[in-house]
């Protein structure tokens, strides 16, 4: 039984894609959806010599902006969660590139599934990410198509696996 939906949010027009699949699913199953938004910001910059306070400066000023960028893009998925039809959360997170992986793939395993989508042939910022909680969260994880919003009820899915002859041996098993 489905009862705690994880959405990854960017800020972009993805967003309403994402959380038509997740409302969809949420109120077939009396689901929670909570929003994840993952704020990347700069790396630390840490440097010696004679232009270290100039870099110093320059990566506070960078930080700053993506701490300011990330407050308007959570201004508005706020908007777009108090849109939906059942109980929500926004969850905001301000990592790094290389923490963001790990840190979305442990959130992921708060929840029943998370929706996302499809991570390659489409403008996401980062399908690495994506592809972390795959192969890191332990839970399950659906991948909607990019620009197509649910029509009705789900009818199908596909579940995919690694292909290999011990899989293949399970799926026959499961069969008979």
């Amino acid at each position: 039984m489905i009862k705690d939906l994880l959405v990854h949010l960017e800020g972009g027009t993805e967003d309403n894609v994402r959380l038509a699949y997740a409302e969809l699913i949420a109120n077939k199953h009396d689901a929670f959806v909570t929003g994840l938004f993952c704020n990347i910001v700069p790396e630390n910059v840490y440097a010696a010599g004679d232009g270290s306070m100039m870099a110093a400066r320059a990566a506070s000023q960078m930080q700053d902006a993506a701490i300011e960028h990330g407050d308007e893009t959570e201004a508005q998925l706020r908007v777009k969660m108090d849109k939906i039809s059942t109980k929500t959360e926004l969850r905001r997170l301000d990592l790094t590139s290389a923490q963001a992986g790990h840190a979305l793939a442990a959130e992921a395993r708060t929840a029943d599934l998370m929706i996302a989508t499809r991570p390659y042939n489409h403008h996401t910022a980062s399908p690495e990410l994506l592809e972390a909680v795959l192969f890191n969260s332990g839970r399950g994880v659906l991948f909607v198509p990019p620009a197509i919003k649910p029509k009705g009820d789900i009818e199908q899915i596909v579940v995919a696996w690694r292909n290999t002859r011990e899989i293949g041996k399970a799926s026959c098993r499961e069969r008979v």
